[in-house]
């Protein structure tokens, strides 16, 4: 009896050490040097930095509590993972030494994803040196609130998904995905902000991330995403496939493209797989019932790839009733200088019976004289990604011809010139040539001449200086006036009707893009109209550049008389000119 009285009493004040011990375990002060014993841990073994306003737990229960909790990558400045509260259940393993977690809930988390402008994430790195990690079980977790912050500081794009509510159980590679949303989202990219909604079911179990009948929809189209990625593996790889239907009215008016009248959708397929720092990615494009006033039906498809840092355009097509356009290529992205086995960009395009003044009524421009002209040519460009970021024109190549023919015989008007002939275009080394020899058939217009320039590094187009010399011959002035009309400047009467002769006049080029000068010398033979009957010659000189036109000197001679004249006519000032009668001309006696 007195045993068993002894036995009861040491129950008891082992019972009381218990309960001491608990009471001391979950004072507010062991509470805060568990909390730092934790910190200390992720930061030292895991390479997190773990901030928490106050932690709780009750070792009955197997409950642990964080209250304003953030986990971010020490190497960054960014939390990746933000919370309101978390709640973490352990199993009741956790009595015999085994850890195991049956439940997290979290309160408003929040997850961001930061790119930096030097292309590293606000995520904690790998280590490189660690073996086969182990799968990460967490049990059952609820997420209330959830929102998800994608942002992009090397190409100012930014994205917030949520808030919405989500439950993954994560205990088994067969628990079937959790359902979220439908739920709002907001992207931005540049000038472009769009909303919509999306909606899909997640799945995790304990390595592998697995995303189902993901569905994204706004104005301007619908996407469907399905996949998986590794979050815990040696190599992780990844696997998805993605398709989308994009309405390309909505579209345009999202990018702020004025494109009145467009109809139609563009069809698009993706599939990624491989490695994560290595996947490769296939691009699969196609147009539907795509139709625009000024060009009519529309045809397009599309094929391109990414495998490591080269990109492969494998085909782009696109038919119109304004003509055809072909593209290939491919475009390194990655730093290192090409060489024999590793070439640099290269882009080729084609394009046959284009409709020049179509084209110029897709982009826009109403021209006033119609080129009533087919082009047909080629192009082709050589490069490397970072010379042109750099604008390094000296190491770009670029060559292209085109050659023009008449749209259709007896159609031309008094506004169409009929163009016909070709152009060439050379770049190397920073210099340029344009080569161009063109005919309005019509008109009896000839323009024919070498325009070249020279575009320094570092610099954009505009200061690109400008020569060469271009000749403009016209075999009979009288088919100026219904083109001048055509354009909108109404001659007089006496000075149009009856109007006849010849006109030589040669351009030479100087100055920049920006601001170019052109000293002209024009020569005129027979000139007449009924307003002067007899035949008049014409000589002049004159520069002309975006503030005047500066005539230096203009001789007239009808006969035995001839008149001289010079001035200067500023674009926004008065005209400025002076006219000289000379008098008879001398001619020598005949025989002499």
């Amino acid at each position: 009896m007195v045993q068993l009285r002894r036995l009861a009493r040491l129950a008891g004040v082992l019972s009381g050490l218990l309960l001491i011990g608990l009471l001391v375990l979950h004072l507010p002060s062991v509470r805060g040097r568990v909390l730092d014993r934790v910190r200390g841990y992720a930061e030292r073994e895991l390479g997190l930095a773990l901030r928490a306003s106050g932690l709780s737990y009750n070792l009955l229960t197997r409950t642990i509590e964080l209250r304003d909790v953030s986990i971010a990558s020490t190497s960054a400045d960014r939390p990746f993972v933000e919370a309101d509260r978390a709640v973490v259940v352990l199993g009741p393993a956790i009595f015999r030494g085994r850890f195991a977690i049956d439940q997290i809930s979290l309160g408003r988390p929040r997850l961001t994803l930061v790119r930096y402008a030097d292309g590293t994430l606000n995520l904690p790195t790998s280590r490189k040196d660690a073996g086969q990690p182990a799968p990460l079980h967490l049990g059952v977790v609820t997420a209330t609130a959830l929102s998800i912050g994608l942002e992009d500081r090397l190409s100012q794009r930014s994205a917030a998904v949520g808030p919405f509510d989500l439950s993954v159980d994560t205990t088994t590679a067969s628990s079937r995905p959790g359902a979220f949303g439908p739920g709002p989202f907001n992207l931005r990219a540049g000038q472009i902000d769009t909303a919509g909604t999306i909606a899909g079911r997640l799945g995790f179990d304990g390595s592998r991330a697995r995303l189902e009948e993901l569905v994204v929809e706004t104005g301007a189209g619908r996407l469907t995403l399905a996949g998986w990625i590794d979050v815990i593996a040696r190599s992780p790889a990844l696997s998805g496939h993605a398709s989308a239907t994009i309405d390309l009215p909505e579209a345009a008016r999202l990018v702020k493209v004025d494109a009145r009248g467009l109809t139609g959708h563009l069809e698009a397929t993706a599939d990624i797989s491989g490695l994560q720092d290595d996947p490769a990615v296939t691009l699969v494009l196609a147009g539907r019932d795509a139709r625009a006033p000024a060009v009519g039906p529309i045809q397009f498809s599309g094929r391109s790839s990414v495998r490591g840092t080269r990109a492969l355009i494998e085909r782009i097509e696109m038919t119109t009733g304004a003509g055809a356009l072909q593209i290939e290529g491919a475009i390194e992205l990655g730093d290192a200088p090409p060489t024999a086995g590793k070439p640099g960009s290269r882009i080729a395009m084609r394009w046959t019976n284009v409709q020049i003044d179509a084209l110029a009524r897709a982009a826009g421009t109403s021209l006033a004289l119609q080129s009533g002209s087919l082009a047909g040519g080629s192009a082709t460009l050589e490069f490397d990604i970072r010379d042109a970021q750099a604008r390094a024109w000296s190491r770009l190549r670029a060559t292209a011809t085109t050659t023009l023919r008449p749209a259709a015989r007896g159609a031309a008007g008094a506004e169409t010139l009929v163009l016909s002939g070709g152009a060439d275009l050379q770049f190397s080394e920073g210099r340029w040539s344009l080569r161009h020899s063109l005919q309005a058939q019509r008109t009896q217009i000839e323009l024919e001449g070498n325009v070249t320039g020279r575009l320094p590094d570092g610099a954009d187009v505009m200061p690109s200086t400008i020569g060469g010399r271009s000749r403009l011959r016209m075999a009979d002035v009288g088919v100026l006036p219904p083109l001048l009309q055509a354009a909108g400047v109404q001659l007089p009467a006496d000075a149009s009707d009856e109007l006849a002769g010849s006109i030589l006049a040669t351009v030479d080029l100087d100055g920049t893009l920006a601001r170019p000068l052109a000293r002209m010398a024009i020569e005129g033979r027979g000139l007449r109209a009924r307003a002067w009957p007899q035949p008049t010659a014409l000589e002049a000189r004159l520069d002309v550049d975006r503030n005047a036109v500066r005539v230096a000197h203009v001789q007239a001679t009808a006969g035995t008389t001839s008149m001289q004249a010079s001035g200067t006519y500023g674009w926004r000032g008065p005209f400025d000119a002076r006219v000289d009668p000379v008098g008879p001309v001398r001619r020598p006696p005949a025989g002499r």
